[in-house]
């Protein structure tokens, strides 16, 4: 019976968003200890499982604006990405940052994306770090975008007729994570494109919009 319930399970897992199966492997971890046991059957009961301990209401900084689907994608390379019009996105400036993490991949590529891909916007609040941007994202492995899925959703976006910056968190090629920040100019008619280390201590302006799966 165990080993069928097993398999059940993990065939529920592999159906569920990318981040969820890290939150169910923590959870697993706790569950070796009974308190956490009688707290999840409370949970599942819709009963508040610490009701002796304060309720801490944290404040959301992002808002849900719009989603964009990404149809499956084939190996993208990143050192395709130069000034000038790459696949009907017009580039007009690359920050020193970027250029480096798009030449460190060389002739690699991004491996190809099979399925169909839903892009989530999310206007930002309050001005933030990235720390709080990517926590509420879910972390990491939610956060993180490629540089194939930024293409093609600006190319979605056509040419703007106002300013606007666009957040997306992207790994380069030894995985380290970065804000890639890419900043639509109306009065040139382009993109401007930079990227820094996540740990980096900048603080994203309010109304800048942050695009995740």
């Amino acid at each position: 019976m165990a080993r069928d319930m097993l398999g059940t399970a993990v065939r529920k897992l592999v159906t569920l968003p990318d981040q969820v199966p890290g939150i169910v492997c923590d959870l697993l971890e706790k569950l070796a200890d009974q308190e956490w046991v009688d707290a999840l059957k409370k949970f599942l009961r819709k009963e508040n499982p610490w009701p002796s301990q304060p309720q801490i209401v944290l404040e959301r900084i992002l808002e849900q604006v719009g989603t964009f689907t990404v149809p499956p994608l084939p190996p993208f390379s990143p050192s395709r990405i130069a000034v000038g019009e790459v696949d009907g996105v017009p580039i007009g400036y690359l920050e020193d940052n970027l250029s480096r993490i798009l030449a460190g991949f060389g002739s690699g590529q991004e491996p190809a994306i099979a399925e169909a891909t839903t892009l989530y916007t999310r206007v930002l609040l309050k001005p933030s770090l990235d720390s709080p941007i990517i926590a509420e994202l879910g972390g990491e492995e939610a956060a993180r975008t490629t540089f194939g899925l930024m293409l093609a959703f600006l190319k979605s976006r056509g040419r703007p007729n106002m300013s606007v910056w666009f957040i997306f968190y992207i790994p380069d090629a030894r995985g380290k994570l970065w804000a890639v920040n890419c900043g639509w100019h109306s009065g040139y008619g382009y993109w401007r494109i930079g990227a820094d280390p996540v740990t980096y201590p900048y603080t994203w302006d309010a109304d800048n919009q942050v695009v995740s799966r």
